[in-house]
């Protein structure tokens, strides 16, 4: 009797029993698995060692025959470094790859590195936690990981899958400069059996060449900025010829010492300069940067402007007078700073910040929506009953004077939650944020609302934010590019459709020194008027071309008291059925304003409104 093998792999070497002397037997193969009957072979699935045991029976006696039997994985799970790129500096990837085989398809590999000066990565992070020297571990994807899991391939021996193997490649970024040895870990079954590769890694200090202006260490200063407010920003010494950091901690890059000799706010146009600060010895205790904020007065920013406009057709030669609002200004911070390294040398460094706008602090896009405009006191004026009560003024001064008035006003909401209930309730593309939570309750859609107390004039914006930008802007009138004509004007050249003044259509003023032709249309009106009329230009004693004061036309011959204009015929495109009220002196938003960019993008109208007023509401003005 004898067993054929005594060592063998798993699931690969398959171990036999023969006898030339027992007729029949058992064999317990020491896995808890029997064979009972002919042929006795088996596959161990499990590497170890094992103990075979045979039971028979002769003529003369019962015989028990063991054997001991190695069992060995024919591949072992291992890991190993494919690609070591030996060092790398503060704040720069350095890129890794590892070859693994291990027992199972899935995979999973865990990431550390032991000995950095740094603090490893934690997730969630904190906003300010990317000023703090770290080290981390990325995918390929630059997401940071701490532990991945891969699908390994089949290691094939004999058509039989015996392991898998797998290849991964990570970086691996440190802030601080050190010889870390990074882990990277196998998780097997049994938790006392640790497959790891330690991989010996220097990072070495950047040098630095610049100083880097940003908004909080990594982005750039925030583009809209108001005067007479803090605006934050981070100084820290970079290498500008390098992607990988933007601070350079102390050690990080070989800096002892640095002495700020200058940081300046420059303002576009003006060029003048105003000045933060000029010396801080201590201005980068905080291990490499300065992290502080800059307020630019609002005598610097130029406000809405008076400008003079010179009315040439008016009788009296008046000089008239309209307001402007200037565009912001463009700014940037600089700085210089006389930094020590290791050796004893001593440099100068500098750098500037991305260029920002610099608003006044006002309301820069004000606006009414349909209804929100509507003084209560006239509303009920009008809708009174009797000619008694119309007549009584001091009841409507007591109206007024109860409801108030403004948008924030009893009367103003009282009026505008009653004139918008339905569209405020009822029609999904105009509801309100409430509205919106409500009917998606009733239709089992889960939305969570974050148990947020919105203040007034934040929801305010946000219930006008959520509707379609085609409802917030309307449609586009085409039809007032005609005058007295015009079949859909009412009064003095208003549109009917839109509601709008087409005096924009009014081009440029047609002096006693200009040519009109015969088939122009030009606009004309008295000068004491305010109603615009058009005549069709017609040849005159058989010219084509003559001077403007020479027109003979029925109403118009020896009139000294006209003023001719071009006509611009383009249209307007004033806004139709918008939610806003544009009409109203209290909107200051520009119809034009009608495309995704110009109200959801980057500096957009929403996020402008929205900066101003929470601002203003956490009263950082002041």
């Amino acid at each position: 009797m004898r067993i054929n093998l005594n060592a063998g792999l798993v699931d690969i070497t398959t171990f036999s029993v023969s006898s030339n002397n027992l007729s029949s037997f058992d064999v317990d193969w020491g896995d808890g698995t029997f064979s009972r009957s002919f042929p006795h072979s088996h596959k161990y699935s499990d590497s170890g060692e094992y103990t075979a045991r045979i039971l028979g029976c002769s003529a003369l006696s019962s015989v028990v025959y063991e054997e001991d039997i190695c069992i060995s994985n024919a591949v072992d799970p291992t890991i190993n470094v494919i690609n070591d790129p030996l060092s790398s500096y503060t704040g720069c990837g350095a890129t890794f790859d590892v070859g693994v085989s291990a027992l199972n398809p899935s995979i999973t590999l865990h990431f550390y590195s032991s000995g950095s000066d740094s603090v490893p990565f934690s997730e969630p992070e904190e906003f300010w936690d990317h000023l703090n020297p770290r080290w981390r571990f990325l995918d390929s994807n630059n997401n940071n990981i701490s532990t991945v899991t891969i699908s390994g391939s089949p290691i094939i021996v004999d058509t039989q899958t015996v392991a898998y193997s797998a290849n991964y490649n990570f970086q691996y970024i440190d802030d601080m400069p050190k010889t870390p040895v990074l882990f990277v870990t196998l998780e097997t079954p049994d938790a006392n059996s640790r497959v790891y590769s330690g991989i010996t890694h220097t990072v070495s200090a950047l040098e630095p060449n610049g100083i880097c202006i940003t908004g909080d260490g990594i982005r750039d200063i925030y583009e809209l900025q108001w005067a007479g407010v803090p605006i934050p920003y981070v100084l820290s010494f970079c290498n500008t010829d390098s992607d990988c950091s933007t601070i350079l901690h102390y050690t990080s890059g070989n800096i002892l010492s640095a002495n700020l000799t200058s940081i300046c706010t420059y303002l576009d146009e003006t060029i003048s300069t105003y000045t933060i600060s000029l010396e801080d010895e201590d201005c980068f205790h905080t291990g490499g940067y300065l992290l502080t904020s800059v307020t630019v007065p609002s005598t610097e920013i130029p406000s809405v402007s008076t400008i003079p406009v010179e009315q040439e057709c008016e009788t009296d030669g008046e000089i008239s007078y309209i307001s402007i609002r200037l565009p912001a200004m463009d700014a940037k911070i600089t700085a210089t700073a006389e930094v020590t390294v290791e050796g004893g040398g001593t440099y100068t460094l500098s750098g500037e910040s991305n260029k920002f706008k610099i608003y006044p602090f006002e309301e820069y896009h004000k606006f009414r929506r349909q209804g929100e405009s509507e003084d209560l006191g006239d509303k009920m004026n009008y809708m009174a009953f009797t000619d008694r009560m119309r007549t009584h003024p001091e009841l409507w001064d007591y109206v007024d004077s109860l409801m108030g008035d403004g948008l924030e006003s009893i009367g103003n909401k009282m009026f505008f939650g009653v004139d918008r209930f339905q569209d405020q309730h009822a029609d999904l593309d105009r509801c309100n944020l409430k509205s919106l939570l409500d009917m998606s309750s009733k239709l089992d859609v889960n939305v969570d609302d974050y148990a947020l107390d919105t203040p007034s004039d934040v929801k305010r914006i946000l219930d006008m934010a959520s509707m379609p930008l085609e409802k917030i802007v309307g449609g586009r009138c085409v039809c007032n590019t005609n005058f007295s004509e015009c079949e859909a004007c009412c009064g003095a050249n208003v549109c009917g459709l839109c509601g709008f003044d087409k005096t924009t259509n009014i081009g440029s003023t047609i002096t006693n020194t200009e040519f009109v032709t015969a088939g122009e249309d030009i606009i004309y009106k008295e000068k004491t008027g305010n109603v615009y009329e058009i005549v069709h230009v017609m040849p005159q004693d058989g010219e084509d071309v003559f001077l403007i004061n020479t027109l003979s036309a029925d109403c118009l011959s020896d009139r000294e008291d006209i003023c001719y204009y071009r006509w611009d015929k383009n249209a307007q495109g004033n806004p139709i059925e918008s939610e806003i009220d544009y009409n109203s002196q209290h909107t200051t938003i520009d119809p034009s304003l009608s495309s995704a960019e110009d109200w959801f993008g980057d500096g957009g109208v929403i996020e402008e409104i929205l900066n101003y007023v929470i601002i203003k509401g956490l009263e950082l003005d002041s």
